[in-house]
């Protein structure tokens, strides 16, 4: 979550085309949710006892944001929302990203 997947490039992308042409814009949701079986940093260690905490066993993260193309350089900016990942934890997990690509 949280980091930038670019398009398959077609003759449309505006990156490549007239200089007019050459702004697009978007935004972005995504919803995700795990069940957690083992979470050897959370669980400990596999092999003998060790330090633990009690597990959430269902999370989940919630990712938005938005990028911007001009001509050959795109900028996307990204939040992230993480649920608790354990029982005791204070609150969830934020977090944000932003990426700067050029296509040559």
């Amino acid at each position: 979550p949280g980091s930038d997947t670019n398009a398959p490039i077609d003759k449309d992308d505006p990156r490549f085309n007239k200089p007019l042409n050459r702004f697009s814009a978007h935004v972005f949701c995504g919803v995700e949710g795990y069940y957690v079986v083992r979470n050897m940093t959370l669980d400990g260690n596999t092999v003998g006892s060790s330090h633990s905490v009690e597990k959430e066993s269902l999370v989940g993260n919630l990712s938005f944001g938005f990028g911007f193309t001009l001509h050959r350089f795109k900028i996307t900016l990204a939040h992230v929302i993480e649920s608790k990942e354990y029982k005791t934890q204070s609150g969830s997990t934020e977090y944000g990203s932003i990426i700067l690509s050029y296509i040559y």
